[in-house]
């Protein structure tokens, strides 16, 4: 199949029709985007086979796009008794554990592992909403019953233990997600008072299972740090957020796995709020890098900031391109194929609302795309870190499996204590086991063994010159489109 399929006025269209059409965020099924959404499976489907969940009339989530693509699915499924049936099954209960329904799913697959987006966890109130509206889909009425007398009691630590948080946790599971990056600047979303979202490190202590997961808080301010970007010329280099206000009450953390690695050791993280836009974006990809170049197979990646709307697509938007640029994901692209599946798939079709940003001047997609130009070095490239992870691996000291007398090896349902240190799992077998408690299936993560490093050792070094041209050329052609399509239009709506 020619890999040019997508031309130059396949480009400005797609512009054209998100610029008129993402005021909202419910995507209504017109000719134009079934076109669109046409487009992206073919471009797709030049390396990858995808399976395809049927979100029409928004049966799973209204700002999710009609036809969600899972890729990956070697990934997903450990067995052929598994399907997409009991994917689909998983996603119907757990979606409503996500802020607005937002459920992690699968966008980016590479060596094995799975990078999900989601939004963050719901609060308490959004869930016994859901309870008195939609739970009766899956939950009996004793069971809802049961729900209402937990919050009208305000036993909000039995409350959280309910079956949506279960499901959460066993979609992550089945996605074999590990690590969790979490850009949210606050413990919990507020608005007029209200907590209308909560998040992974809020509620950890009072539902364990959440604490298998491997969390990352790297608080990044919203859109509101965008605003007049345009005027820096889509740079983030001197803009800086104020911290001050009391809502931002979030430190950086890095999940235990990381801390040890060098590269995490020479970034301080304490001071970030100090750093410009750039700093802070250029820092926290490198952590997202470390997290998806991880050898273990079976560590995937889950990142989200509130909604999902701006920062979550800002970040995966720069990784895939990243990542293309490496020659490890979509070899088969060209340039205006991967923008146009970039633009379609990770921002309009998961409900960024393009127009609505350009009315207050934050231009965050356009920042995501100048960007490429501060990560066009080989010290971000995948293979870089590849190679940090192989140093580390080999560099580190197997202790006495005395000291591991801690860790309950033999439990198939065993939680990862944060405060494990990194060279005992290390040196711990690879074989990963799946067990199921109380119907949630817990995935041991916690074992890496000396295959990891036939992993890193026996990955072949690509051919990296051709990095800064992709990236430079794909910088370049989404300037020439935006600049031609889209300031003309906005400009006229001033």
């Amino acid at each position: 199949m020619n890999n040019n399929i997508i031309s130059e006025l396949d480009l400005k269209n797609l512009f054209l029709y998100y610029f008129k059409n993402s005021s909202q965020l419910n995507h209504k099924q017109t000719l134009e985007l079934e076109k669109i959404q046409h487009k992206i499976e073919i471009i797709l489907s030049l390396d990858d086979n995808f399976e395809v969940i049927n979100n029409f009339q928004h049966s799973f989530c209204p700002s999710y796009p009609n036809s969600i693509l899972i890729w990956g699915n070697e990934n997903i499924f450990d067995s052929k008794k598994e399907s997409m049936d009991d994917l689909n099954q998983i996603i119907r209960k757990s979606r409503l554990g996500r802020a607005r329904n937002r459920f992690p799913i699968s966008v980016i697959s590479i060596q094995n592992k799975i990078i999900a987006r989601s939004s963050t966890i719901s609060s308490e109130k959004e869930l016994f909403f859901k309870a008195n509206t939609k739970l009766k889909n899956f939950l009996n009425e004793k069971e809802i019953n049961q729900i209402k007398k937990e919050f009208e009691n305000q036993k909000a630590k039995n409350f959280e233990k309910i079956k949506i948080r279960r499901a959460d946790v066993s979609l992550l599971n089945q996605l074999k997600i590990v690590y969790i990056m979490d850009l949210m600047v606050e413990y919990e979303k507020k608005k007029f008072g209200f907590i209308v979202s909560s998040s992974e490190k809020k509620i950890i202590n009072d539902f364990p299972e959440y604490q298998q997961f491997q969390i990352s808080c790297c608080p990044y301010p919203g859109i509101e740090l965008f605003r007049n970007i345009s005027e820096n010329k889509y740079s983030g280099e001197n803009i800086k957020y104020n911290w001050e206000n009391s809502r931002n009450n979030v430190e950086v953390s890095i999940s235990p796995f990381l801390q040890e690695i060098n590269l995490i050791k020479e970034i301080d993280f304490s001071k970030f709020k100090e750093w410009d836009l750039l700093k802070l974006t250029q820092n926290y990809f490198m952590l997202f890098l470390l997290m998806v170049s991880d050898p273990h197979p079976n560590r995937g990646v889950n990142i989200h900031c509130i909604s999902g709307y701006d920062r979550t697509p800002l970040f995966i938007s720069i990784l895939r391109c990243s990542l293309w640029a490496d020659g490890v994901i979509h070899q088969s692209m060209s340039v205006d194929s991967f923008l146009y599946f970039c633009i379609a798939y990770d921002w309009m079709l998961f409900s960024h609302l393009f127009k609505k940003r350009l009315e207050k001047r934050a231009e965050i997609l356009a920042f995501s795309f100048q960007f490429l130009s501060e990560i066009q070095s080989q010290s971000f490239s995948f293979n870089h870190f590849q190679q940090i992870w192989s140093q580390h691996i080999n560099n580190s000291k197997i202790q006495n499996s005395n000291e591991n007398d801690n860790l309950d090896l033999s439990s198939n349902s065993q939680i990862i204590d944060n405060k494990t240190n990194f060279q005992q799992i290390l040196q711990e077998d690879l074989d990963s086991t799946t067990s199921f408690e109380d119907d949630i299936p817990i995935i041991n993560h916690s074992k890496l063994s000396s295959d990891s490093q036939k992993l890193t050792e026996n990955i072949p070094i690509q051919e990296n010159e051709k990095r800064e041209e992709k990236l430079q050329n794909l910088r370049e052609r989404f300037f020439q489109i935006y600049n031609q399509v889209i300031i003309p239009l906005f400009s006229s709506k001033k």
